[in-house]
């Protein structure tokens, strides 16, 4: 965390690199009983999408004792990062009344300030104003802007708010102004002509209706069933331009926008025949033509990555997981995009239930053929609540053994690709839609496949649960799991015994997040047990198994204080992964060996597996320097700490390298990398003195001084003790120079840093 306080750019640099460099780090370190709520107001008027990126992708990352409330209008773009979220709750309100006074108060207080004309307005003139408003931000602002080009801007409002302005309207709000533009504007068109009512109405009532814009083409791709065309689009656009915001005549794929919300409000709401708009009518037609444009266009033709899922590895607990493709909006049809993205935010706008025709086509996509909409969704990082869509087409009761079975299929393909993609909070939804329609059924003495297939659900389940922190949530799950698994696993033949590794993984998973590290150890025991008897019947396939379960067991030995048995578990790790030829795996597990026979005081095996560790990581970090560097200076740094024992020549070498390696790093990503370039910096200075180096010493101890120091202010109680350590022995190497006041100072600030930790410890 220190680390990334670090960071003087922190302060300013944009929100998703603060939460990224702050917030997230800081988490582990809050109090987990605690709640926090977090409060954003008027989220709709600023312009930069990033709050709206935090708010969908960020938040659910966040603990569950976490809480966002925030204030917007439903603008579309801000609604299409909000909308449909399962973490996001929508709540409607007005955006007038008693409520909003005070807010709208201060608004008023605050323009005020900020114009000439401010020492004119009476108390009692301010007061009246605010009071006049009723809450409506927008009326309060239209006034402002109207009197601040007046001759008598105090006289001009009190006119106002007295009604008496010659040059405001006869009604009372800023709503009925701008009504009665868009009124006059209207009322310019033909409205005798029937073939032009028809259209207006459908086209206008698409716009009002719409969550997003669409473009000429897309809206005419989307009425097509309905004879549209782009021509009869751009011939009503060009009518109702002064309603538009920038029309193109010339750019067929430019979003067609309303001018403003309260177009649509107008029309929506307060319109008199014929301009006014049904949008229950045009909800009701939208939610067809979106399905009907799903089921037309939803092809590998438009979609070339559909089926990505497909394939006999949903049950595999030890294969491998095919990667979700990332479906950004230019990626499909334009139509495409918008139907699958709103077809249900439709849906779920009607008051009255749909009729058989849109029942039938619902049917069609979400319970004949799920599959293809539920990988796209899920590439488009926007899930649809498909369990509420089946109800709705489906007859009450239980599914179908087959159908029940397809679905849950269906399901834990997606979620397990979204899960190894980070995204469990997507995942869990399916997984536990998964769960039930298997639970539906597991009285009636299932068949041995649906066990396995429901012990499987039951800890891929866990697992979700337990990447997002619910571990007291996941544990009775990966239980039940287990039990199925180990009765399964007496009497069924090999494979039953590889369906037990998925809930013994989960379990030990739990537990060592539950610091249950006794319990934690006697599962991976029983799982290097069981790997080794697979691998000795199937070695290629269970090999690379049995060596991370050893590499697991080894960490949990350690967690365990049984640094011995760590170190023989970790050696057989090791000879494992060399035949396997997993460079990376075994550079990794060197690495850990080196700590584990260091702790038992092997110092010279440890620098032994440092080298080795650093050889490997120095070749890959050739090849991929973005992605090893950062381990190769892990273990030159570990491997100068073994040297300094007695070698400090070689330790100096050693640390020279970490410290250019890390500097490069920490030139990038000061907050996450100048804690450790401070650790090598220190380590570097007191290498060089013990060779009896101390003025090359010197320039080094003052940087990694001034970076303890910047990291400390930032969080005092993780890295003052690293300063005192720093100025502690930077006062050794100043006396050996003879330099007996700069080295008297920085004993006096050593050890006051330590007096006042220890007292406040």
């Amino acid at each position: 965390m220190a680390c990334a306080l670090s960071n003087k750019t922190l302060a300013s640099a944009s929100a998703l690199r603060q939460i990224e460099g702050l917030v997230l780090p800081t988490i582990p370190h809050l109090p987990s009983g605690r709640n926090f709520v977090v409060g954003i107001d008027a989220l709709d008027e600023q312009t930069n999408p990033a709050m709206l990126m935090l708010l969908r992708d960020y938040v659910p990352r966040l603990p569950s004792t976490f809480r966002f409330v925030f204030i917007t209008r439903p603008d579309p773009l801000v609604m299409q990062y909000l909308e449909n979220r399962p973490h996001i709750i929508i709540f409607p309100h007005p955006l007038v009344g008693d409520n909003t006074q005070a807010d709208i108060g201060i608004f008023i207080i605050t323009r005020l300030s900020m114009t000439n004309y401010r020492t004119k307005i009476s108390l009692e003139l301010l007061n009246a104003f605010i009071a006049k408003s009723q809450g409506l931000f927008l009326w309060a602002e239209t006034v402002l802007k109207h009197i601040d080009n007046t001759y008598n801007q105090a006289a001009e409002l009190a006119d106002i708010i007295k009604g008496a302005s010659l040059y405001w309207t006869e009604k009372e709000t800023a709503a009925g102004k701008l009504d009665r533009l868009y009124e006059h504007i209207l009322s310019k068109l033909e409205w005798e002509d029937q073939r032009f009512v028809g259209k207006y109405t459908i086209l206008m009532g698409t716009l009002v209706t719409l969550e997003e814009p669409l473009s000429r083409c897309g809206l005419a791709e989307l009425y097509a069933p309905d004879g549209i065309t782009e021509d009869d689009v751009h011939r009503m656009c060009m009518l109702i331009r002064p309603l538009l915001q920038n029309y193109s005549k010339d750019d067929l794929t430019w979003p067609i926008r309303l001018l403003h919300l309260s177009v649509q409000e107008y029309l929506a709401q307060r319109a008199p025949r014929p301009f006014r708009i049904d949008c229950e009518v045009h909800n009701s037609k939208l939610v067809k033509l979106c399905l009907l444009a799903i089921r037309r266009e939803l092809t590998p033709a438009n979609v070339p990555f559909l089926g990505y899922s497909d394939g006999d590895w949903a049950w595999d607990v030890v294969g491998e997981i095919p990667k979700i493709p990332d479906a950004g909006r230019t990626s499909l049809p334009e139509l495409l995009w918008y139907s699958i993205q709103y077809f249900d935010t439709h849906w779920r706008s009607l008051r009255e239930e749909v009729d058989e025709e849109h029942t039938t086509l619902l049917r069609a996509i979400i319970v004949d053929n799920p599959r293809p909409l539920l990988e796209v969704v899920v590439s488009m990082r926007s899930m649809i609540d498909m369990t509420s869509f089946e109800r709705k087409v489906l007859p009450c009761g239980p599914p179908s053994l087959a159908l029940a079975r397809g679905r849950a299929k269906i399901y834990v393909l997606l979620a397990r690709s979204l899960g190894i993609a980070r995204r469990s909070v997507e995942a869990l939804p399916l997984l536990q839609e998964a769960v039930n329609l298997y639970a539906l059924r597991k009285d009636e003495k299932p068949e041995t496949t649906m066990e396995f297939e429901f012990a499987a659900c039951l800890a891929w389940l866990a697992e979700s649960l337990w990447h997002l922190g619910r571990f007291d949530d996941a544990l009775p799950h990966v239980e039940e799991a287990l039990t199925i698994s180990r009765r399964l696993a007496l009497s069924q033949a090999n494979e039953a015994r590889v369906a037990l590794t998925l809930p013994l993984e989960t379990k030990r998973h739990v537990l060592q997040a539950m610091k249950q590290y006794s319990e934690a150890c006697d599962i991976d025991m029983e799982l290097v047990d069981l790997f080794r008897e697979l691998a000795a019947g199937h070695r290629e396939r269970f090999q690379h198994w049995l060596a991370w379960a050893l590499w697991n067991l080894a960490s949990s030995l350690g967690n365990c204080k049984k640094h011995k048995e760590a170190i023989v578990v970790n050696q057989e790790c090791i000879e494992l992964l060399r035949k396997s030829l997993d460079d990376s795996g075994l550079a990794n597990v060197l690495h850990n060996h080196a700590l584990h026979v260091g702790d038992a005081g092997r110092a010279d095996e440890a620098v032994e597996c440092c080298q080795e560790a650093v050889e490997i990581r120095r070749r890959l970090a050739h090849d991929s320097p973005e992605k090893f560097n950062t381990d190769l200076a892990q273990s030159l740094f570990l491997l100068a700490f073994y040297l300094g024992a007695g070698r400090a020549d070689e330790a100096v070498e050693c640390c020279q390298e970490a410290v250019e390696i890390q500097r490069r790093l920490a030139r990038d990503n000061p907050e996450k990398f100048n804690a450790n370039l401070s650790h090598s910096l220190h380590n570097l200075a007191n290498n060089l003195y013990v060779c009896g180096r101390a003025p090359e010493a010197i320039p080094y101890s003052c940087e990694a001084i001034e970076i303890r120091r910047g990291l400390a202010a930032k969080d005092p109680s993780i890295f003052e003790p690293n300063l005192a350590d720093s100025l502690h022995n930077h006062a050794i190497y100043l006396n050996t120079l003879g330099r007996l006041q700069e080295t008297l100072d920085c004993r006096r600030e050593s050890d006051n840093i330590r007096s006042r930790f220890t007292a406040e410890s």
